[in-house]
């Protein structure tokens, strides 16, 4: 995973295929949603939201009732 600060860490191999889609078809966004590990080497977790193009962040998708 880069940034324009430079590389922040990796995907998982068998989540690679869904972030490239999502990346290529999707509009996504992060945040970061906890820091953990130590200064030198940093594990942090993202918040990763994903939404169509078409569809903005703030508007919620039609899910079937049950």
């Amino acid at each position: 995973m880069l940034h324009r600060a430079g590389r922040i860490g990796y995907i998982a191999k068998p989540c690679c295929a869904a972030v490239a889609n999502w990346l290529r078809g999707y509009t996504v966004d992060a945040s970061i949603e906890r820091i953990n590990g130590k200064p030198e080497r940093p594990l942090i977790y993202l918040f990763v939201k994903v939404a169509s193009k078409a569809r903005g962040f703030g508007e919620m998708p039609n899910l079937p009732t049950w």
